[in-house]
């Protein structure tokens, strides 16, 4: 018996060995599988995968070998959370694949996981419903992995067949025996063992390294070839190489007829511009889009390779001539709209009568992509707003907030003095661009639900109809305007649908096509119903309005209808829904032909004086190409050269460029980016791999800024607000405000003496309401007393301020205050939707002077300097209140101050930021 028990556990010691060193590599190598199962590359870098799985395998078993036990334990635990983490983090995106068709980057699903479980509730649920078995496999597998780590680790398996051989021979001489084996000098624990370990382990990562192929530009693209866990690593550390190559001059732009122009030879230039002219790669300003930055210059000062790399390769790109249709558009209206998941093939004459005359009338694109790459729809916004490629994916607005963004048309028209709003009916920190559309893109004003459409529209949720009644009666107060909007309606879900008006939407389609389409999307046709709508109200008030000629429509889809891959899961068939759409697909929908579709660039004039500039454009064009175009027509100094698009009534021959790299030539064919780029001898080939890395470059050191010697675009912006007015030292604050040239905004109470609000709007600040009473319980103490209280004065301040409606209010002690919250639990957030369905907006802050109680007036300067330092735009409380002067006293310093510090002053108006604090 104890010979048998010797061999079983000199079997067992040998297991044990080869499970502490294989147990992680196996675990990590079942994962990598998965991957592959799951996301099915087509080029997976099988020696870069392996490599890693074994080094970090055996990295993490060199980690176990530690003798401490306290040490040992805690290495065990963040191990094992590193293996929890990953295994949910993979099961996350194979679950997000199957409903957008891609992954998402690490960073992405971070940055945007709680407006995603806050505004997509139920798609998230949908889509974990869906992948329930995979869900519960992979709980099995963690539960297995955690109890088969630990047994392996912690010597488990040998104690467990100790004790059964013990239980059988209680002699204390073969206990003593098996003891003195454990601890003897062969244990494998040793110090040899574990420098091999560590140094096989560093031989398989450094070879993993060696192998990966840096050579590919998006995260979806990375994991493809190199693995889920390269991708991440690469994307968490940002890797980042200028990598612009220019092998024997073959990096261009080909053009049919556009040649670089040389430098000048001394004797053909007259003296006086003979030092601009002897320039290399001097362009004539009046013949093409350039602005002539001194490259030679820039390069010369500059000892950094990397950004002479990209200046050397902006320099040598041939820029775009101007055309018959430069400037076709100058000083008109500008309308952008980018159209949720949107595609041309929903058109119809009968249904989309407004986009049929739109999309028929005006420039026709027959080969235009939007392209879609490991991303949604803030990507397919940043390469409409800005023109670069969305190398950072969703992240590329966030990731460049702080850089300078001059050059985008919303910028360029800003220079031109056109009014400029954004808007989105959805939340604002959704994409974050409650912090991007303003301060980087230099919006006046970007309105989302949450921040204004809520009241204007009287409903808590705005349609894309209202959200274009909204922006075109907003916007046409102010010429010329630069309007933005970003719709939602065109969103999944596409099935189970209970709203009213969508339903009246999906009976008109359903009446027209029968049984042409499935259910599915048929629904979705009638989604886009709402911005047919939209568009329809907007056209006829263009023309009631007599702005028709005077402005310019373009619409553009931010991603192709991706919402109807997993419909299929929600409704439990193999229906392939997108596949019904385009009818024209045989068999499946390849990424190029999904992201194929027609845009609307329009204008009325296009339809009266201009009608002969109206043209089909059969080049192949993308999003980026827009940007360029768009400056073209609007007559703006550009530098062509430094956008990656090119305008589309230029020479210059077409192509799509996708995140990735990959791009459809000007032939239709798609073509990506070789292992070795340096094998090829196509010039596309080289200049979309350059373009991809300036584009990489520019975002993440700020090119543009450093080109322009400007970091930021960012303009700081104060409002000052007063509350508890008017008094008798309200005339006092007008005076100064007056003298100092500066606008602020007046939340009046009713109890006061209140015939100086005409003083107020003669003064054109703005006038908003506060309450009637000064005491909390009196307001808060029901739903009915605020609605009481918030009437009596809404009333009595309209009687007097006759000339214009009241749409700003501010909740006594803010919309966050606890002791109303306290008075009457929830009363609150029915309050913010009464004063809602009022049509009238809450204001609240986020700087406090602190002049709520009596303090002095060089304390009051200070507090709002402190709490102002950190932000750019400051909405500062105020009091108006009779008993404390040192409000007034303050207040010239105070506006002297935040001058001197860059800020300028604004009143709240409707295209004003506003300040939530609830």
């Amino acid at each position: 018996m104890k010979k048998d028990n010797k061999k079983i556990n000199k079997i067992v010691k040998i297991a044990n060995k080869v499970l502490f060193f294989t147990f992680y590599i196996v675990v990590l190598l079942i994962l990598d599988a998965i991957c592959l199962i799951g996301f099915k590359p087509s080029n997976p870098n099988y020696l870069t995968i392996i490599s890693l799985d074994i080094g970090l395998g055996l990295f993490f078993s060199f980690l176990m070998m530690i003798k401490n036990k306290i040490a040992k334990t805690i290495l065990f635990i963040i191990i094992s959370l590193l293996f929890i983490f990953y295994s949910l983090f993979e099961f996350v995106e194979i679950a997000i694949n199957k409903i957008v068709g891609n992954i998402f980057t690490f960073s992405t699903i971070s940055f945007n996981i709680k407006n995603v479980l806050i505004e997509y509730a139920d798609e998230v649920g949908n889509g974990v419903s869906s992948n329930a078995f995979q869900l519960v496999i992979l709980f099995v597998l963690v539960i297995l992995f955690l109890f088969l780590s630990k047994l392996i680790y912690f010597g488990g398996f040998e104690n467990i067949f100790n004790k059964s051989a013990n239980k059988k021979n209680t002699s204390v001489t073969s206990q003593k025996r098996a003891k003195s084996k454990n601890t003897s000098k062969k244990d494998f624990f040793n110090i040899k063992t574990t420098i091999i370990t560590f140094a096989t382990s560093i031989i398989f990562i450094i070879t993993s390294i060696v192998s990966i192929n840096k050579n590919v530009f998006d995260f979806e693209s990375n994991m493809n070839v190199n693995g889920l866990k390269v991708a991440v690593a690469m994307d968490a550390m940002q890797i980042d190489s200028t990598n612009i190559i220019d092998v024997a001059n073959k990096v261009h732009d080909d053009t049919v007829g556009a040649d670089i122009i040389r430098p000048i030879d001394d004797n053909l230039a007259s003296d006086s511009i003979a030092t601009i002219m002897n320039k290399p790669y001097y362009y004539n300003t009046e013949e093409y889009n350039v602005i002539n930055f001194d490259f030679d210059e820039i390069i010369s000062k500059e000892d950094r390779p990397n950004y002479n790399a990209i200046s050397e390769f902006i320099k040598k790109r041939t820029p775009t001539k101007k055309n018959e249709y430069t400037g076709l558009f100058k000083g008109k209206n500008l309308i952008m709209i980018c159209a949720e998941a949107w595609n041309s093939r929903v058109v119809d004459k009968d249904l989309f009568p407004t986009m049929y005359r739109l999309m028929n009338n005006g420039f026709k694109f027959n080969n235009f992509y939007q392209p879609h790459g490991s991303s949604s729809t803030s990507a397919g916004e940043y390469a409409f707003m800005t023109g670069m490629i969305p190398v950072d994916n969703d992240k590329s607005f966030v990731d460049s907030v702080n850089n300078n963004m001059g050059f985008a048309i919303s910028m360029k028209l800003k220079e031109e003095d056109y009014y400029t709003y954004s808007f989105h009916n959805g939340r604002s920190t959704f994409y974050g661009r409650d912090e991007t559309h303003e301060s980087l893109m230099g919006f006046d004003r970007f309105m989302a639900d949450d921040t204004g459409l809520n009241a204007l529209a009287r409903q808590q949720m705005t349609d894309d109809t209202n959200l274009i009644k909204i922006m075109y009666d907003l916007s046409k107060k102010e010429k010329p305007f630069l309007t933005y909007a970003m719709t939602y309606n065109g969103h999944k879900p596409y099935v189970n649908i209970n709203n009213k008006k969508t339903l009246e939407f999906y009976d008109k389609v359903n009446a027209k096509y029968k049984k042409r389409f499935t259910e599915p999307v048929k629904y979705y046709i009638a989604k886009n119903m709402y911005l047919e709508s939209g568009l329809k109200y907007l056209i006829d008030k263009l023309e009631e309005d007599g702005l028709i000629n005077d402005t310019v429509i373009c619409l553009v889809p931010d991603h192709y209808p991706y919402g109807l891959i997993n419909v299929s899961e929600e409704k439990n068939d193999n229906v392939d829904y997108l596949l019904d759409l385009y009818k024209d697909a045989k068999g499946s929908v390849g990424k190029t032909y999904r992201d194929r579709t027609d845009i609307i660039l329009w204008s009325g004039c296009l339809e009266n004086e201009k009608k002969s500039y109206v043209k089909e454009i059969d080049k192949v064009t993308n999003t980026i190409d827009l940007t360029p175009t768009l400056l073209n027509l609007f007559g703006l100094e550009f530098d062509s050269r430094l956008y990656p698009g090119r305008d589309v009534f230029s020479d210059f021959k077409g192509r799509a460029i996708y995140q990735n790299g990959m791009f459809i030539d000007s032939e239709l064919k798609t073509v990506n980016i070789p292992s070795s780029i340096t094998e090829t001898d196509d010039p596309d080939v080289f200049e979309v791999y350059n373009l991809i890395n300036y584009c990489r470059f520019n975002m993440r050191n700020d090119y543009y800024g450093y080109l322009v010697g400007k970091k930021s675009t960012k303009q700081k912006t104060c409002y000052l607000t007063f509350d508890g007015g008017p008094t008798k030292n309200t005339k006092e604050i007008l005076k100064i405000l007056n003298e100092k040239g500066v606008k602020a905004t007046f939340f009046v109470t009713g109890a006061m003496d209140l015939p100086i609000v005409f003083d107020i709007a003669r003064g054109n600040h703005t006038v908003g309401v506060q309450s009637y009473f000064k005491n909390y319980k009196q307001i808060y103490s029901n739903d009915a007393a605020f609605q009481i209280d918030f009437c009596q004065v809404y009333q009595k301040v309209s009687e007097i301020y006759k000339d214009e409606k009241i749409r700003y209010m501010r909740f006594y002690g803010g919309s966050d205050n606890t002791i109303g919250e306290k008075e009457n639990p929830g009363g609150m957030d029915r309050a913010i939707e009464f004063v809602y369905s009022m049509g009238v907006n809450y204001v609240d802050w986020n700087v406090d002077s602190g002049d709520s109680k009596p303090i002095e007036k060089d304390e009051i300067i200070n507090n709002v300097l402190k709490n102002a330092e950190s932000l750019d735009d400051i909405c500062v409380l105020l009091h108006d209140d009779k008993d404390n002067m040192e409000t007034v006293k303050a207040l010239p310093e105070l506006i002297d101050r935040l001058r001197s510090k860059g800020y300028r002053f604004k009143k709240i108006v409707e295209y004003s930021k506003l300040f939530h604090r609830k």
